[in-house]
């Protein structure tokens, strides 16, 4: 009898837990609030970090166009294939070297616009920025971010709108041995 009384409680404590798991899952309050909060991701920067032409072709299918030119800088001289595509709301050009994508231009059709503060920019290119990042230029319409995450080397930001809190171009760049600092 007793052990019947102890399974029966068992059962009862196994119950109630789980009635109270679910109602605290059913509950809103717990529940994160993202539908106004969201922010939108133009583009997943870490999707193209270093990844290769054909890699980039499966993701995107064929490039609008193609073409090979050298960059010339105070490190030398590279040869860099340039890969044109009209994306969703913008035009993006990627730059590749030796077969890996070096750096991204994104080109806006309509600026984008950063939700609340300007940290946002990061998430709408689905970057996660380490605490080592710093801004190295900031003209007040043009930002720079270096070093930025474990995948993008260095994040700029062109024709910041500060009234409207719009921008309309961004570059990636992934690997900087390929390109020199103007300033």
């Amino acid at each position: 009898m007793k052990k019947v009384i102890k399974l029966v409680v068992l059962v009862i404590v196994v119950i109630f837990v789980i009635m109270v798991v679910k109602d605290i899952s059913k509950n809103p309050i717990q529940k994160k609030e993202t539908s106004s909060e969201e922010i939108p991701v133009i583009l997943d920067a870490d999707a193209y970090s270093r990844i290769s032409s054909e890699q980039l072709i499966e993701l995107l299918g064929e490039p609008k166009s193609t073409e090979d030119w050298n960059n010339e800088n105070s490190k030398g001289t590279f040869q860099m294939q340039l890969y044109t595509y009209d994306l969703d709301g913008m035009y993006t050009e990627f730059i590749l070297y030796e077969d890996a994508v070096v750096k991204i231009r994104c080109f806006a059709t309509e600026p984008w616009e950063i939700k609340k503060d300007f940290d946002n920019v990061f998430k709408m290119f689905n970057i996660t920025i380490k605490d080592s990042a710093r801004k190295v230029v900031d003209t007040g319409i043009t930002y720079k971010f270096s070093p930025v995450s474990d995948t993008v080397a260095e994040f700029e930001v062109y024709n910041f709108d500060s009234e409207k809190h719009t921008f309309d171009s961004v570059y990636i760049t992934y690997n900087l041995n390929y390109f020199d600092d103007p300033n």
